[in-house]
C-alpha cells in the first residue's frame, strides 16, 4: 500500500533513512542477533522458571524496541499520502517529550484506523503490559507455584482487577510467545521487502526545493536488497 504510493518514501522508511545511520550501525539486525541468541539458549535442556526468565528476557527487548514502530507508523503514514519522518510520533503539545509506550500504541493505532490496519495495533496492544516489564526490568518481581508475582509498583489488569500474582500460563507466556511472532512475522518481512529490489531502481522523489519532483535511484544488489539511494539530475 506504501509502496504504491509513493516508492521513494515507502524505500526511506525500508531503510530507515537518518543522516548517521551506516554499515555496522543498525540496531534491528543486532536485536534480532540477540533475541535469536537469547531463544537458543532457552531450547537447552533448563528448568521451567530458567525458560520463562529467558523469556521475559526477550519479551522486554522486544517491547522495548522503536524501530518497528517508527517503521509501522511511517509506512502507515506514507499511505495515506505522508512524508517519510524519522520521528513519526513527535507531534503535538508533547513533541519534545519521548513518547511512552501507550503513547506509540495509540498513534499507531490512529495511523493504521486511517488506512484500515488497526489491527495490528490491537495485536501490539494485547502483548504489550508494562506491569510485567517495569516489574523484571527493576528486578520487583519474583516467580513461584506457577505465579509471577510483582513485589512492588502498580499490579496488572486482569479483568476488572488490579493483580500483583499474575498467573504465568494464562496471561504471562501468552504475551511472550505473542511477542515473538510479531517480532520474526515483522523481521522476516522486512528482509523480504529488502531483498525485493535487486538491482538499482529509478524513481521520483518529492527532494526538489520547491517540493516537486526530482529523479532518485535506489541503491540494490542481490546480496543486500535495498540499501541506499543515489541522486540524479533534476528532472530525469
Amino acid at each position: 500500500m506504501a509502496r504504491d504510493k509513493d516508492e521513494f518514501e515507502y524505500a526511506c522508511a525500508l531503510v530507515r533513512l537518518t543522516s548517521y545511520e551506516m554499515a555496522g550501525w543498525d540496531p534491528l539486525v543486532e536485536s534480532n542477533q540477540f533475541i535469536e541468541n537469547v531463544m537458543a539458549l532457552a531450547q537447552a535442556p533448563l528448568e521451567p522458571d530458567a525458560r520463562l526468565r529467558l523469556g521475559l528476557v526477550a519479551y522486554c527487548h522486544i517491547i522495548e524496541m522503536e524501530a518497528p514502530c517508527h517503521m509501522i507508523a511511517n509506512m502507515a503514514q506514507i499511505a495515506t499520502g505522508e512524508r517519510y519522518t524519522c520521528d513519526p510520533f513527535g507531534y503535538g503539545p508533547r513533541r519534545l517529550k519521548k513518547p511512552s509506550r501507550h503513547m506509540r500504541l495509540e498513534r499507531m493505532r490512529e495511523l493504521l484506523r486511517a488506512v484500515g490496519h488497526e489491527a495490528v495495533a490491537d495485536h501490539m496492544s494485547a502483548f504489550v503490559s508494562g506491569a510485567i516489564r517495569n516489574a523484571f526490568a527493576h528486578s520487583q518481581y519474583a516467580i513461584r507455584d506457577g505465579s509471577f508475582n510483582i513485589c512492588r509498583g502498580r499490579g496488572m489488569s486482569i479483568g476488572n482487577t488490579i493483580t500483583h500474582r499474575v498467573p504465568i500460563e494464562e496471561e504471562v507466556l501468552p504475551r511472550i510467545n505473542g511477542a515473538l511472532a510479531f517480532w520474526h512475522g515483522f523481521y522476516d518481512h522486512w528482509v523480504e521487502s529488502r531483498l525485493a529490489y535487486k538491482e538499482n531502481k529509478r524513481v521520483r522523489a518529492r527532494i526538489a526545493p520547491d517540493g516537486g519532483y526530482e529523479g532518485i535511484e535506489l541503491m540494490a544488489d542481490e546480496t543486500h536488497g535495498l540499501y541506499g539511494f543515489r541522486g540524479l539530475e533534476s528532472g530525469s
